[in-house]
């Protein structure tokens, strides 16, 4: 359900580039913003989008079909899952899905058609391994995982070597009690040495966790 006051005026406004609706305490997406062909940049940030369990209720079908939209800011919304129509926006470069409740389960494979992507945000969610459909996103340059605090990485994760443009991949654990276990610790230094290789002037993998001396670079 809209607040009362959201301005439907918003179709008239045919050039439109950008627009704010962080904390404005919507469940839903506004059927409006469909209309809104030359959107670049979305910010939803901090709003009850996962309120009805299900995003794909929150989200109209329409926004799929926002040919031009760059940026899209869905942190802080509740999400378990990221609405499927999302992997239909062709032209998005920024992805931000921070301090959700996003699992594994819950990201589409199809955001691997994303083929301009260039930074996804998924720290602060639930993530419990690092999702290998990352490794399919060629133009991906920015990964941010910190703060999954259940993510463990339990086999090689060389498939991130097959981005061609990564240049930033943060990984960290912050919470008190929580730390790598040594198997993930093994892993995350094979990523870090075979970065180094590729680039030596690089410093791509960023690591923090309590109680392991790191940052690695």
């Amino acid at each position: 359900m809209l607040p009362p006051a959201f301005p439907m005026e918003l179709s008239g406004l045919q050039a439109l580039k950008y627009i704010n609706l962080n904390s404005c305490g919507l469940t839903s997406v506004p059927e409006v913003l469909s209309t809104l062909s030359t959107l670049e940049t979305l910010d939803l940030e901090d709003n009850l989008l996962g309120a009805a369990q299900q995003a794909e209720r929150a989200f109209p079908a329409g926004i799929a079909g926002l040919s031009r939209l760059q940026w899209l800011n869905i942190a802080r919304c509740e999400l378990q899952q990221v609405p499927n129509l999302v992997e239909r926006l062709s032209a998005l470069r920024i992805l931000d899905l921070t301090n959700n409740r996003i699992t594994n389960a819950g990201l589409p494979s199809g955001l691997a058609r994303l083929q301009y992507l260039k930074s996804i945000g998924l720290k602060r969610n639930c993530l419990t391994s690092v999702p290998r459909m990352l490794g399919q996103m060629q133009s991906l340059q920015e990964i941010y995982l910190e703060d999954n605090n259940d993510l463990e990485v339990t086999e090689p994760i060389r498939f991130l070597m097959d981005l061609p443009q990564l240049n930033v991949v943060m990984m960290g654990k912050q919470e008190p009690n929580s730390s790598w276990m040594p198997q993930s610790t093994v892993f995350l230094v094979d990523l870090a040495v075979q970065l180094k290789l590729r680039d030596p002037t690089k410093d791509v993998l960023r690591l923090s966790a309590l109680g392991l001396g790191l940052p690695l670079t």
